[in-house]
């Protein structure tokens, strides 16, 4: 029963990054507007994830402040799906996730400002070199596409949130 359960959940797994990666392709092919297609991708995922929690039992937690902290971070979510949209749009799938995943940089700097965390040598020149390769990759975008300006803010700020 353990192998089932076990293998069973691996194929999920897999479905569901499959599913996952295949968003930025969607997005790019189905043309109603960044800020539609969020609504539409949280709106639905509400649903699968309500029904999954009838399912298995779950309750919403009953504290306040957990349920404005939940209500906090979807309204982030959907800003980052909305703004990634619009870079999707502007700058094509490869380079707006590229921008996206930009969000280390903001992680690393919310650890080193709000809870001391301090990188080591090694993890500073990673992020140099992950800086410098992002901007190699990105900067021939801007030669002959007059919307590069709007993708790359709109995908660094979806990083963001």
């Amino acid at each position: 029963m353990a192998i089932a359960s076990s293998r069973s959940a691996s194929t999920g797994l897999v479905i569901g990054c499959i599913i996952f990666g295949l968003g930025s392709l969607i997005v790019a092919h189905v043309d109603i507007g960044g800020w539609a297609m969020a609504f539409w991708r949280l709106a639905i995922s509400g649903v699968v994830f309500a029904v999954l929690a009838k399912i298995m039992g779950q309750r919403l937690p009953r504290s306040r402040r957990a349920i404005f902290y939940g209500l906090l971070s979807g309204v982030f979510l959907g800003l980052d799906l909305a703004l990634w949209h619009e870079s999707i749009y502007a700058v094509g799938p490869g380079i707006s996730t590229l921008l996206n995943s930009l969000q280390i940089f903001f992680l690393a700097a919310i650890g080193f400002l709000y809870f001391n965390e301090r990188q080591s040598i090694l993890q500073l020149i990673s992020l140099f070199l992950a800086m410098f390769g992002v901007a190699m990759i990105g900067s021939p975008e801007f030669a002959h596409n007059s919307a590069a300006t709007w993708g790359f803010v709109t995908g660094i700020v979806s990083g963001q949130c």
